[in-house]
């Protein structure tokens, strides 16, 4: 928890320090001791790093000569076995011990620390004299800090900690631009603005001076430090007995009025005569640390004591101890007082000196015949390194025991509980395998995909008294070796284990807890001797009960008419419910839940209820009910006669005759509507025409032209009469522009209905301009099974889509023909090293990129993460911006994501990158298609000369609910040809990751649409493809291509490497291949298939078109001229009074009944005429 506190401290630091500090020039001159024109020397850091060098003369292949150099900045001795040296990068940092840890660094001294690596591991004090010109004394004024060494390209952070891990000062170098070079020194002055962070002040241009301060700044006046006063340190840990098997938490509090550097725990086993010393680190104010169970197996007794340190004086607490005894009791059982059990379950029972023999088992009243075994578990203890994310195991014959965690590497040690049924005294077999992503390996069941290829070493099996079995064949514990399919290694090893007889000490029984009633039951254990133990337990393996609301006591379904409550409940009276959940026609829903019948729809519907108690039982019920049409039927005109006939008077009676379905009685009322068509004369205008985009960007887009009389004839009704528009190359749509007669009001809807077909297969949707955004917003859509005829119908909200009485609605086809010639996407990913280090090789790359946009006819740009390489580098985030607006500039379409290095690999927080690269950046783009989560996933949608895909993205971290949202997009648009982009996917080697598995099962299997998949994160490149069977039939219905193309772990951060895919539509194949314009070279692999290969796709033409049949647009006032109250079947009339001679009105009624059902009718429309009213 410490290691991530720090992680977001440092980096609000870092923040801070490039934002107010930066990084200042070379060349600053001589060093000297300076005063501080900001703060008082009280204040600063007490520990300087004054002096690095990252990069220095080879010794062998490695730096042979690399060193950090700290100043004393206090008026006092400082015994630096109270700091590290923290090596930082990202949310990765180590932790760098010197040797010797004891070292004093004298008041205004220096302290040189050489970093010892394999190459230079004989090299001596002399030798480092010798490169630098200097005369050292080794232990005095050099140490030794073994490591791998300090990188001479990425930037890195040096940070002075104390033991506790609290930040004394930090240095940074390469943040921005390399600043070393072999043997020359990267020189620092003091902070001046109250900040942990040294200011760079000459790099490039001195060698270096290990021990001298020549090039570096000092404060003039030391820290003065008072020496008296003593830590503090109080045990805060309450245990005082563990049971064998449990580790044990220790905690304390230190105090120190000025600091506590160091907070040591000592502690010992069984009178050891040994300490173990362990340095604790503060978090929330405390210090804790878990002492682990395998170092406490088989003693009796734990001591401990507490040492606290200000670095001047320290104190120690008295020493505590805790007895490892567990239960005393004797005979005793495994099992405790009122436990629940379900299942299987191994009861054991166990005496102090007394063969195991010797006691008998009893399950209510009744003796079972046991078997003798081992009373604990035992733990099968290993080393691991390389262990990636495949299914590898330890099994006994086909049962598996143990799965191994993924991404183990550095030989950690490693436990796995073996439970005592397992094991028996003589021989046991125990085997590791190896697997792929989705199973492990036996002979008889082999993974399909690449197994893991890992190490193991110090293989043995621990027992619970603390005795150490080791297979004779593999007991040397530094011998290594590998299991997987590599070809050379077994995929498999056994590992035999002789327990000795003795050690099984308990008599176990398995006890199937199915085959007994729940409830009470009585478990013994006797010894023969007339002790025994018994405990009364809980067997509980029936599920809780489920009770609803809803009638399930009859064959048949229950029909709900009108409002009703659904309310589930559960009760176990044995373990108790843990989980409830409920859906409704298989969508969750929270209880009570209120609905009708006019809010469901009519038929059929399905309650399932699951229910989960304490002990892991569940329970399903379901409830099956009708529910009837609610909604009255659609309303019969009466009169005025036939639509459009004229009457006589001015009073005419508008009549309509109602019907319900379950004969309720209805509330019909009529209200005034106005109707537009094709030829209602001036207030409306019909224009024909094709976009570039879908839907167009601008609400007037040039090149319309009006229908023609005779095309305004044709779609002035249903009629199957069309005008008919194709297209080619862009998205041809039909315009239908209309003045409102009549002012909208309060209560007023307004309706466009459109009847047309288009070809199978293609989609067409209704548009209208939303005047509060500015933009054609979808109102309705439908994919057309068949060439028959469909209806868009859509509502508009007239706050949003009338405007001075006018609407505009467009009904485009979205799928687009291709043309002829061909066309370039470009990709890139984990750019971060070229943002952070390389800019002018990144600013070759993108200019490249725009200057090359015409020849290659570059239509689109893929970036599939880590745009920077640490978050909280400002600077690194605007030449990221920069670099992004090149390629907007130059009008290339583009999408990118957030990788592990833009958010963070753990706690990740999308703040920065959100600010740079949300939904704002991109939400005015006309192939932006829709933000998720502030772009933390997003899709493009863009069509290329008759090709129209959909380019999907998702950054780093993705979850159930950003699956669920993709999955959602992808059907919304199944004819678009899909790319998704993912940062992790698919590994080095060819074969997916953990994350890559659970994508492609969960996006690109269920979605027919997906063609391609990028991503990176991994240094290397590869393409796997997979083909699906899409409909079951057994044929290959398509191909999916994944790969990955990540540079970055190569020279000079990738040296500016892109991929590139040219689409040759005739013959649907597109060539991929791989070039840097820095180094003005193809392909970086030359292993044939890796950088440069052909895939393909359908990319045949497919015809777009909207036939028009009919539109029209209806304001349907919600005022009403008239209401009646009838029974189902009659006829409601209203009279309409104050019409004026010879006019066209329109009407409609609304129809409803008592329990929520409703219908509107379509719109009639008739003439009035002179003469006497109608009666």
């Amino acid at each position: 928890m410490f290691k991530s506190v720090q992680y977001r401290f440092m980096s609000c630091l870092l923040i801070l320090s490039l934002v107010l500090c930066g990084a200042l020039g070379s060349g600053y001159g001589q060093a000297s001791a300076q005063s501080s024109p900001t703060i008082s020397s009280q204040n600063m850091p007490e520990l300087l790093i004054t002096e690095l060098v990252p990069d220095s003369t080879n010794v062998g292949t490695g730096d042979g000569y690399e060193f950090i150099e700290v100043y004393n900045n206090t008026d006092q001795v400082i015994d630096f076995s109270n700091y590290k040296i923290r090596y930082r990068y990202l949310e990765s940092d180590t932790l760098w011990a010197h040797n010797p840890n004891e070292v004093d660094i004298q008041p205004g001294g220096t302290l040189v620390f050489w970093i010892i690596n394999n190459q230079n591991k004989n090299s001596t004090v002399a030798d480092f004299n010798a490169n630098y010109n200097t005369n050292l004394v080794e232990n005095e004024d050099i140490v030794k800090i073994e490591a791998g060494g300090m990188s001479n390209s990425r930037m890195r952070e040096l940070v002075v900690v104390t033991n506790t891990g609290r930040p004394i000062v930090s240095a940074f170098y390469n943040d921005g631009e390399v600043h070393n070079e072999t043997d020359l020194g990267i020189f620092y002055k003091f902070p001046v603005d109250g900040s942990l962070k040294m200011q760079k002040i000459s790099f490039l241009e001195h060698t270096a001076t290990p021990g001298s301060l020549q090039h570096s700044e000092v404060p003039a006046k030391p820290v003065q430090i008072d020496t008296t006063p003593e830590p503090s340190v109080t045990n805060l840990t309450v245990e005082t007995e563990i049971a064998p098997g449990d580790s044990l938490e220790v905690a304390a509090e230190a105090q120190d009025q000025r600091m506590v550097t160091s907070l040591a725990l000592s502690y010992r086993v069984d009178d050891d005569e040994d300490f173990t010393i362990v340095q604790l680190q503060e978090e929330d104010g405390k210090y804790r640390y878990t002492i682990p169970y395998l170092e406490l197996l088989g003693h009796q007794t734990l001591e401990y004591y507490f040492t606290a340190s200000n670095t001047f004086k320290s104190v120690e607490s008295p020493t505590f101890q805790v007895e490892i005894k567990g239960s005393q009791k004797s005979p005793r059982l495994n099992l405790t007082q009122e436990q629940i059990l379900t299942g299987t379950v191994h009861v054991r029972g166990a005496a102090n000196d007394m063969p195991a023999e010797d006691l008998a088992l009893f399950i209510d009243g009744n003796q079972v015949e046991g078997s003798i075994g081992l009373e604990h578990p035992a733990y099968f203890i290993f080393e691991g390194n390389g262990i990636d994310d495949g299914i590898n195991t330890l099994t006994i014959g086909r049962d598996i025991l143990y799965q191994t965690d993924s991404d183990i590497d550095g030989y950690p040690t490693l436990a796995a509980p073996i439970e005592p049924q397992w094991l028996t005294g003589g021989n046991n077999t125990i085997t590791f395998r190896s697997g792929d992503n989705d199973k492990t390996y036996f002979e008889d069941d082999l993974p399909e995909g690449n197994m893991d290829d890992f190490d193991i070493r110090n293989v043995r099996l621990l027992l619970n008294d603390g005795t150490e079995i080791r297979d004779p064949r593999y007991s040397d514990p530094e011998k290594i070796f590998t299991i997987g399919d590599t070809g050379k290694t077994p995929r498999l090893m056994e590992f035999e284990f002789d327990i000795s007889v003795d050690k099984p000490n308990a008599v176990s029984y398995t006890w199937d807890t199915t085959q007994a009633a729940d409830g009470e039951h009585t478990i013994q254990v006797k010894d023969g001797k007339g002790g025994e133990d018994s405990v009364v337990i809980q067997v509980d393996n029936q599920g809780p009960e489920i009770t609803t609301t809803l009638d399930d006591s009859s064959s048949t379904s229950r029909t709900y008419k009108g409002s009703f409550t659904i309310e589930a409940s559960a009760s176990d009276a044995i373990s108790g419910v843990e989980r409830l959940d409920v859906k409704l026609d298989g969508e969750a829903i929270e209880v009570p839940y209120e609905t009708s019948s006019a809010a469901l729809s009519p038929g059929s519907h399905l309650l399932e209820v699951i229910a989960v108690d304490r002990a892991g039982n569940r329970t399903e019920h379901t409830v099956t009910f009708v529910t009837p049409e609610e909604n009255p039927d659609a309303p019969v005109l009466v009169s005025p006669g036939v639509n459009g006939g004229p009457i006589a008077g001015l009073v005419p009676n508008l009549k309509v005759k109602v019907t319900d379905p379950t004969d309720d009685e209805l509330t019909v009322s009529f209200h005034q509507a106005y109707r537009y068509h094709s030829l209602s004369g001036d207030r409306v205008k019909v224009s024909r025409n094709a976009s570039d985009e879908e839907p167009p960007k601008d609400r007037y887009p040039a090149g319309e032209t009006e229908l023609t009389k005779t095309e305004l004839e044709l779609i002035s009704e249903s009629n199957d009469q069309y005008v008919t528009l194709d297209s080619t190359s862009q998205f041809p749509y039909l315009r239908f522009e209309v003045e409102l007669e009549d002012t909208v009001e309060s209560g007023d809807q307004v309706e466009v209905i459109w009847e047309g077909h288009t070809v199978s297969g293609r989609k067409v949707t209704m548009y209208a301009w939303n005047h509060t955004t500015g933009k054609w917003t979808e109102i309705t859509k439908h994919i057309a099974a068949s060439e028959q005829d469909f209806t868009l119908r859509g509502n508009l909200n007239t706050s949003e889509y009338v405007q001075d009485n006018i609407i505009d609605v467009i009904v485009q086809d979205e799928i687009p023909n291709r043309g002829d010639y061909d066309y370039s996407f470009v990709w890139v990913t984990d750019t971060q090293f070229l943002t952070e280090l390389y800019p002018h090789i990144q600013q070759e790359q993108f200019e490249w990129i725009v200057n090359n946009k015409e020849e290659l006819n570059i239509q689109y740009l893929f970036h599939t993460g880590d745009l920077v390489n640490d978050p909280g580098a400002v600077y690194q985030w605007e030449r990221a911006d920069a670099y992004m607006k090149m390629i907007e500039e130059a009008n290339i379409p583009n999408g990118v994501l957030a990788g592990n290095h833009d958010v963070g690999s753990y706690d990740w927080d999308y703040t920065t990158y959100s600010q740079y690269f949300g939904e704002d950046r991109y939400k005015d783009q006309s192939y932006y298609g829709e933000s998720y989560k502030d772009n933390r996933g997003h899709y493009d949608l863009i069509s290329i000369e008759g090709n129209d895909y959909i380019m999907m993205y998702m950054g780093w971290g993705v979850e159930e609910e950003d699956i669920e949202w993709m999955n959602d997009v992808l059907a919304e648009y199944p004819d678009r040809i899909a790319f998704l982009s993912f940062h992790d996917y698919l590994l080095s080697n060819g074969t997916r990751s953990k994350a890559g598995n659970e994508l492609y099962e969960k996006v690109v299997v269920p979605n027919a649409n997906v063609a391609v998949v990028l991503s990176g994160h991994y240094t290397g490149a590869n393409l796997l493809e997979d083909q699906l069977d899409d409909n079951g039939d057994g044929a290959v219905d398509r191909t999916v291509y994944q790969m990955l193309a990540d540079y970055q772990g190569h020279a000079e951060g990738g040296s500016g490497y892109l991929r590139l895919f040219h689409v040759d539509q005739e013959s649907g194949q597109i060539y991929v291949n791989t070039y840097s314009p820095y180094l003005d070279k193809y392909n970086y692999y030359t292993k044939p298939g890796i950088d440069e290969f052909t895939i393909s796709l359908d990319l045949a033409p497919a015809l777009k078109r909207v036939a028009t049949d009919s539109i029209q647009v209806n304001h349907l006032k919600g005022e009403a001229i008239g209401t009646e109250r009838v029974k189902s079947g009659e006829t409601a009339a209203v009279k309409w009074h104050k019409l004026e001679r010879n006019q066209w009105y329109s009407w409609y009624v609304k129809v409803k009944d008592d329990f929520g059902g409703s219908t509107m009718s379509e719109v009639w429309s008739f003439k009035s005429t002179g003469g006497a009213p109608a009666k």
